[in-house]
């Protein structure tokens, strides 16, 4: 991944850090317990580094000033979570945070410095104040982040268990319900094709002819398509009783989180998180200019930082062990700005002890900014892995659908499909012949026989692609003439899918009928070949008239819209349909 001179992510974290102190629970235990740690070791820090003798008091002193930091802290806060405005509250949250630093501060003087307190005050207040503002914008960015990264990788959990029970589902028509459909079928019309075929043995004269054709689309019309109708609701849907075991991602365990350092490390975040407490400490301690000159000293901590950060590793590293590698580099980093301060504590002793102290708080903040980004970054993988998961999802369940229409209405299309097409040839060639003859007979007695063979003898859906197709060519012969081109990829990928090929023949039946009869198309193309995502485009197209609208809400072209993500039918002729069948995914 390319690494920007200014990393996008500290763009992001003005808009983190609002977002987590309007959001921020500030009764949380995990809060206040790293506020209290972090004041606690500021106080061991700063106090303990100007005055060692008061060392052993701090262990009683630094805890009974934080107190006082937490109870105004709560007490107030208690007030200002009323607030509805978001910015309002944020702002809120800032202040309070002083007023409490305030007075821990003025606390912990009292206590330690007793008569001397003022002064010991002045020196440390702006510090004391800028310090806690910086712990509670670490803490709202890091909560923040936090919370954002366990929501998303629960949905991200819950999604992937929803892709694995999709796929563990299975599709099964019991032998019984199989008999049942069978023997419905049969019953219904083995004796009307018998009859049917009895009459066409006597066809004479050309009005025998028509009234048998008009038998053959009394028979579609009241028989067939109502049958075919009923036979679509037998199914049963199985699931598996042993799915695969999901092993959820860790949520709330940001040990097993993952950091990439030439990523996710910024030293401009922490850098500009830092410097206002590092800078309003010395000016406090020392003259304003010298203090400036420190300030545009400081301005190689970012850059220095930067250029290490290029040469950070940038593979994924646990975060127990990748938090050392930004803490050495903003040791580094910080080189240049340590001497400064340090060679200005030589004119001003107090400002001596800042020169370890902003060295940890800038340590402090480019191992916390490194722990936000990481838990940003991971946030929006684990995002663009939910979209991704979901697509599959639906990509599962259009498979689902054809799963489900090649068991559920295996009948019912037989029916639709294969008998009804027979007998729409039939009844096409007793239209289109002028006069009867024996060949006429020969004919429509196989379209009759073919409707009656698949009824006692249902076909054997995993034949080869060209024998299926070839079929509807045989069937549509000297009626329709059909042609079609399935490119070699997509043969390939139909001849591992049984159940794609079942659906795309099932198709091609559904638009040959409807070119021929409805559009009186005499001319059928088909072209066929793998899109860029692995799934079946069809093109297709005839000679024939446009289709009504209506056409296109009948049964066929509800299974059309089943068995496919998307179809169309344009232009001025009913030649120009496409359509996407979905397949598996290699």
């Amino acid at each position: 991944m390319k690494v920007r001179l200014v990393p996008r992510s500290s763009a992001s974290l003005a808009s983190l850090v609002s977002t987590g102190l309007s959001r921020l629970e500030l009764r949380n235990p995990r809060l206040l317990g790293f506020l209290t740690l972090i004041l606690f070791l500021t106080d061991i820090g700063y106090e303990g580094q100007r005055d060692f003798g008061v060392f052993p008091l701090l262990f009683l002193f630094s805890p009974l000033s934080i107190a006082a930091f937490l109870v105004v802290f709560l007490v107030l806060f208690s007030l200002a979570k009323r607030m509805q405005s978001n910015g309002a509250k944020a702002l809120a949250i800032v202040v309070i945070t002083a007023i409490a630093a305030g007075t821990k501060s003025l606390v912990l003087m009292l206590l330690v410095h007793q008569e001397d307190f003022q002064t010991n005050l002045q020196q440390r207040i702006s510090g004391d104040l800028t310090i806690a503002i910086l712990y509670i914008l670490i803490s709202a960015a890091m909560f923040s982040a936090y919370n954002n990264h366990v929501l998303v990788t629960v949905e991200l959990n819950r999604v992937t268990a929803r892709l694995l029970e999709q796929k563990n589902t299975t599709i099964a028509v019991a032998d019984e319900v199989e008999a049942e459909l069978q023997e419905r079928a049969n019953n219904s019309l083995g004796g009307e094709l018998d009859r049917i075929a009895s009459s066409n043995e006597k066809v004479m004269d050309a009005a025998e002819s028509a009234a048998l054709k008009i038998q053959i689309q009394a028979l579609v019309r009241n028989q067939v398509r109502p049958l075919s109708r009923e036979l679509q609701a037998r199914v049963q849907i199985l699931r598996s009783m042993e799915p695969q075991q999901l092993e959820p991602r860790e949520s709330k365990n940001i040990w097993k989180l993952k950091v990439v350092p030439n990523i996710d490390s910024s030293f401009i975040a922490s850098y500009v998180i830092a410097m206002p407490n590092i800078f309003l400490t010395i000016v406090s301690k020392a003259d304003f200019w010298s203090s400036m000159l420190v300030l545009g000293i400081s301005l190689s901590y970012p850059i220095i930082g930067r250029f290490i950060q290029f040469a950070l590793p940038g593979n994924r590293i646990p975060i127990s062990y990748a938090l050392n590698i930004p803490a050495a580099a903003s040791v580094i980093a910080y080189l240049p700005t340590g001497i400064a301060i340090y060679s200005l504590g030589l004119q001003y002793p107090l400002v001596g002890l800042t020169t370890f102290t902003a060295g940890g708080v800038l340590l402090f903040t480019a191992i916390c900014s490194t722990a936000w980004f990481a838990l940003q970054r991971t946030r929006d993988e684990n995002a663009a892995e939910i979209q991704r998961i979901n697509s599959e999802i639906r990509h599962e369940l259009d498979l689902l659908d054809q799963a489900v229409w090649v068991a559920q209405r295996k009948w019912s299309y037989i029916i639709h499909g294969t008998v009804q097409g027979a007998l729409t040839v039939a009844s096409s060639r007793l239209e289109m012949s002028a006069r009867p003859d024996e060949s006429l007979k020969l004919a429509v007695r196989a379209d009759i026989e073919r409707a009656k063979t698949v009824l006692s003898s249902p076909p054997d859906f995993d034949r080869p692609l060209q024998e299926l197709l070839g079929e509807i060519v045989d069937t549509w012969q000297g009626v329709c003439g059909v042609e079609y081109q399935i490119a070699p990829s997509a043969s390939l990928a139909l001849e591992k899918s049984k159940t794609s090929t079942t659906c795309l023949v099932e198709i091609v039946k559904e638009l040959v009928s409807n070119a021929s009869r409805h559009g009186g198309a005499n001319k059928f193309w088909l072209n066929a070949y793998l899109n860029s995502e692995g799934d079946l485009a069809i093109v297709a197209g005839n000679n024939g008239r446009a289709l009504s609208g209506e056409l296109s809400a009948g049964l066929g072209f509800e299974m059309i819209t089943k068995l496919t993500k998307n179809w169309s039918l344009s232009g001025t002729a009913s030649g120009s349909f496409s359509a996407i069948l979905p397949m598996p995914r290699s």
